[in-house]
């Protein structure tokens, strides 16, 4: 469901924002909030984007605060199409392969 927070952004040049959960919101919720990026060219309201991943109804109050917006700066890469990569310890070993 989108929660609608009453705050409205305008990214200022070079940035980009991201909209997260905070800490508490699942363990006092049981909500997830989903990861959202926003753009530079983005003009409008801030949505909370949650799921209910507990087995009855979460009502939330008006003025809770369930997510948190952090700026990023950003930075131009250039990509480059390559033949093959550098050699790592890791190589291509997925999930976990970097220990516990």
């Amino acid at each position: 469901m989108d929660i609608p927070t009453g705050t409205f952004v305008e990214p200022v040049d070079r940035f980009w924002l991201s909209v997260v959960g905070r800490s508490s919101t699942f363990r006092a919720l049981g909500v997830l909030v989903n990861v959202a990026i926003i753009d530079r060219g983005y003009r409008g309201e801030i949505f909370g984007v949650v799921y209910n991943f507990s087995k009855k109804p979460v009502r939330i109050a008006s003025g809770t605060r369930i997510c948190q917006v952090v700026p990023h700066l950003l930075v131009p890469v250039k990509f480059v199409c390559v033949e093959s990569l550098s050699k790592s310890d890791r190589g291509t070993d997925g999930f976990g392969s970097t220990g516990s």
